[in-house]
């Protein structure tokens, strides 16, 4: 039960975060509301004062950053450490079934 469980949460986690991550990328391509991280300044790379301003206020940009902010450790760190997980609980049952017998 354990190993279902370990194995769905894994791929559970991995795909949220990498949806949180793509729905972040898609709200700054002006998508909902977003900004667009594009219309940088070409001389210096970077947004103007009132384009960060405009950038920080936006309701929708902030919830984005929100999401990437839980999707990045979901995607990167719980997913794959769930699946290590369930892969341990299978070797150490086959290990201590005799035991059990």
């Amino acid at each position: 039960m354990a190993t279902a469980v370990g194995t769905l949460g894994s791929l559970l986690s991995g795909i949220a975060g990498s949806a949180w991550d793509n729905a972040k990328k898609h709200i700054e391509t002006c998508a909902h509301g977003g900004r667009d991280l594009a219309a940088r300044d070409p001389t210096h790379g970077r947004l103007g004062r009132a384009d960060e301003q405009a950038q920080v206020d936006n309701p929708t940009y902030l919830a984005a950053v929100l999401g990437d902010t839980l999707g990045d450790p979901l995607k990167g760190a719980v997913g794959p450490a769930a699946q290590a997980l369930a892969t341990t609980l299978i070797a150490l049952g086959m290990v201590l079934l005799p035991f059990f017998l």
